[in-house]
């Protein structure tokens, strides 16, 4: 009676093997796991594509999350680190939540995986954070840059031309 999703989860992750039964093969995805296009995905991705696939997704979830982290420590300024900090440990907890959720390590509680669970509003969330990121915070260390260069460029060039009188 308890804990017919998360069963019917580890069935899929079983089912999929080491290369999974093909795209569209699922047998889990029909009727067992109930709305497994929302926070049941990825069983389903490990079931049709296997296991390997569902392991270089989550490498790629923690690429992601380590970028985030160096572009939080290489931050000019306070706030932009404390934006980038947060979107870290946003997109982790909500990664950690559910595949330790659907893999029966953790409550199951309806977190939705990023990029990959069905929702117009969270992935919206998602790619706004991410834009933070990359764009604002990028954008105000690359121009930090830029102006650094520039000012030092306008000494150097007062310092010869003092030197050359």
């Amino acid at each position: 009676e308890t804990g017919y999703q998360l069963c019917n989860s580890l069935i899929a992750f079983k089912n999929g093997g080491l290369t999974g039964s093909g795209i569209g093969e699922s047998t889990q995805k029909y009727l067992y796991l109930p709305e497994s296009h929302t926070d049941f995905i990825f069983p389903i991705i490990c079931e049709e594509l296997g296991l390997i696939t569902g392991i270089l997704v989550v490498i790629g979830y923690f690429i992601m999350l380590f970028l985030i982290l160096n572009i939080a420590k290489e931050t000019d300024t306070l706030r932009n680190s404390i934006l980038a900090y947060g979107i870290f440990a946003y997109l982790l907890a909500h990664i950690l939540i559910n595949l330790l959720g659907v893999l029966g390590l953790m409550p199951l509680t309806g977190v939705p995986l990023p990029f990959l669970s069905y929702g117009g509003s969270y992935n919206v969330c998602v790619v706004i954070s991410l834009f933070i990121v990359i764009i604002y915070i990028t954008y105000f260390l690359i121009l930090t840059t830029l102006i650094i260069s520039f000012l030092t460029a306008i000494v150097n060039r007062k310092r010869r031309v003092k030197h050359n009188i």
